[in-house]
């Protein structure tokens, strides 16, 4: 990727260092607002340009953020702003100065809101469009060395005009992860929600139908319930991808969420509408106690219902409301310190081949000593050697010299 214009990217180290440049401007200023002066960067695409604006409401009291405001508008590759909507802000709390590098960090984060439909940014591989804006927050965090950060997961699928899902519950029965937890990291802080989407994936549609069909354990203002075109249609539509009322909440959101040539969107919300994000609660299952008959009013006589479809219809009820509600979730980062720069001091010679392993090339490494067995030495008998002179006769004798006492000899004149 190369950037466009005057925007800069996120992804390379000086897009990163020109980001931490504009805070520090703002903060060192103490300037309320910076819409004249804005951070542009971009996507993979010449169509996608984004600028960051922040607004510094420190010493504003009352309002929802008192610490540094991070908003990402969508604008076109000139320049000219389109959405006047941001599709991204986020809290920066709790500022540090690094005496280093001279810029401004923060302890944490709060994502405050994604609004995906305002940007519209499609990923090439077909994702949802707030996989980019999800990611693009998560890189702000790590810009800023953020160690906790959290948001509140009302992540949601608009399937047509006015029938929207949340892809909270969907993804938890699906992987029991949520979609925020898949794509950036963050989970929910609520943990007895996990072990409900483990639970709820693995009852059978049949377990639920036997308990919500039941007239006799429906009261009287208990008014939803599904109807027998109801249950024809959710046959129907599972019959297409090769389920029936054996399956369970696991495979149908799998199977018919993740099928985009068989299932229509409008299928698709049947059976959200229908069975999943449903709240059919049942008074007399809720208070009922293990092994005791329930009393039967229409059907005197009938057969009590399946223990194990009281226990499985009590974790539904137990999980509906979650369907709906929004749901704390965070992330702790935690960053490793780079190696110091400074060089190593060199070892002793001595010190170099300590700890050396055996292994197949410590033939190259020194021992500890050397012990090398040499042959024995045979001794051979002087001969006589002959001197030869400056005119290359050989002398057969030699006679030395007598010793000459030095103090005796007498300096002799130079002529």
């Amino acid at each position: 990727m190369a950037c466009i214009n005057n925007a800069h990217c996120l992804h390379n180290r000086s897009g990163k260092t020109t980001l931490k440049n504009f805070v520090k401007y703002i903060i060192d200023r103490n300037i309320s607002y910076s819409n004249r002066n804005t951070y542009s960067f971009y996507t993979d695409r010449d169509s996608d340009v984004f600028k960051i604006t922040f607004k510094n409401k420190k010493k504003i009291k009352g309002v929802d953020c008192p610490n540094i405001n991070l908003y990402v508008y969508k604008i076109s590759p000139d320049g000219r702003e389109i959405e006047t909507s941001y599709c991204l802000w986020m809290c920066l709390k709790d500022e540090y100065k690094n005496s280093r590098d001279g810029f401004y960090y923060f302890k944490k984060s709060e994502i405050k809101q994604i609004n995906k439909g305002k940007c519209s940014v499609k990923d090439p591989n077909g994702e949802l469009g707030g996989n980019y804006l999800a990611k693009l927050a998560n890189s702000i965090n790590k810009i800023f060395k953020v160690e906790h950060s959290t948001l509140v997961d009302d992540s949601s699928l608009e399937l047509a005009k006015g029938k929207i899902i949340k892809l909270k519950t969907l993804k938890l029965l699906q992987y029991q992860k949520t979609w925020y937890e898949r794509v950036i990291g963050f989970k929910l802080d609520n943990k007895r929600i996990y072990e409900l989407a483990k639970l709820v994936s693995n009852i059978p549609l049949s377990s639920f139908f036997n308990i919500v069909l039941d007239e006799d354990l429906r009261e009287m203002t208990e008014l939803w319930r599904l109807n027998e075109k109801d249950i024809n249609s959710i046959l129907e539509i599972l019959n297409k991808v090769n389920l029936n009322k054996n399956s369970t909440f696991g495979e149908i959101s799998r199977n018919i969420f993740n099928n985009f040539k068989d299932i229509s969107n409008e299928e698709k919300y049947i059976i959200w509408d229908k069975l999943i994000s449903t709240n059919y609660k049942r008074v007399k299952v809720e208070g009922s106690t293990p092994g005791k008959d329930f009393l039967r009013i229409a059907h005197y006589g009938a057969p009590q219902p399946d223990q194990e479809d009281i226990k499985n219809y009590k974790l539904l009820m137990e999980w509906w409301p979650y369907v709906s509600q929004m749901s704390q979730s965070s992330k702790t980062y935690v960053y490793t310190e780079k190696q110091s720069s400074k060089p190593k001091k060199k070892t002793q010679k001595s010190n170099k081949y300590k700890n050396v392993s055996a292994t197949p090339f410590s033939k190259l490494s020194a021992p500890k000593s050397i012990k090398v067995k040499l042959p024995p030495i045979k001794e051979k008998k002087p001969k006589k050697v002959s001197i030869e002179s400056s005119t290359k006769k050989p002398i057969t004798s030699v006679k030395l010299p007598k010793i000459i006492n030095l103090r005796r000899v007498k300096r002799v004149k130079r002529i």
